[in-house]
């Protein structure tokens, strides 16, 4: 898909029906192999300029399809750093990564220090795709959740992680979707070495505006909102 066509669909998106849209994501799963939630994969590849390099890292890959940021990325070749907590969901991160040469997977939890944390898996959740260690995650919106299992998962800090996978320091996707913990994850990234050219974060209410302030100080600029992710990009301020 063109990056024009792109701009346009995102120009009408917000006026045209619920039915139409998911129609339009349905197609778009299809043609072009997206399999991001509603179409964020797209629209970042629309921004990528020739010299970025092709490097994509996801904090809280899940099974690295469903709902994915970075499988759009992973079927064209890039080089890919999957990183899930989930016990239940990493062998099926790394079947489902395993015709990729390119593609390192790591069991571990991003946070702002290292160590070790509960993982919690919610009854409410049967794909244990919205396990979270973050405290505030075990209540809903409905009130109090219940877990069905908690894991005890090691924490690293993703510039530890960065640093030993040799990513480049200008990277081109970073991925964070981590059930409220990624402000944590951000802290524990040391942006005077690590620059990624655009970040893709999930909306949080408790911590939204901290978070925001944080990309804004290490340089990032909104470029748009998709759902309930943030796109940013580095160096346009």
């Amino acid at each position: 898909m063109s990056t024009t066509l792109i701009r346009l669909y995102r120009a009408i998106q917000p006026y045209v029906g619920q039915r139409p849209r998911r129609l339009a994501h349905s197609l778009r799963r299809k043609v072009y192999g997206d399999t991001s939630q509603l179409g964020e994969a797209l629209f970042v590849h629309s921004l990528i300029e020739n010299d970025w390099p092709t490097w994509v890292v996801e904090v809280g890959a899940n099974d690295g399809i469903t709902a994915s940021n970075s499988r759009f990325f992973v079927k064209k070749g890039w080089d890919a750093l999957l990183i899930e907590p989930n016990p239940t969901l990493f062998p099926r991160l790394v079947e489902n990564s395993r015709l990729y040469p390119n593609v390192r997977c790591l069991k571990c939890a991003c946070s702002d220090s290292d160590g070790h944390a509960s993982l919690r898996v919610f009854d409410d959740d049967e794909t244990g795709m919205l396990s979270s260690i973050h405290v505030e995650e075990s209540i809903s919106r409905n009130g109090e959740r219940t877990v069905g299992d908690a894991f005890d998962v090691e924490l690293r800090t993703l510039t530890s992680i960065l640093d030993e996978e040799n990513v480049p320091h200008d990277f081109s996707v970073l991925s964070v979707d981590t059930e409220g913990h990624d402000l944590n994850v951000f802290m524990g990234l040391d942006f005077s070495r690590y620059q990624p050219r655009c970040i893709i974060t999930e909306i949080h209410e408790a911590n939204e505006a901290e978070k925001r302030a944080a990309l804004q100080a290490n340089g990032y600029e909104l470029a748009t909102e998709i759902g309930v992710n943030t796109i940013w990009l580095y160096g346009r301020q």
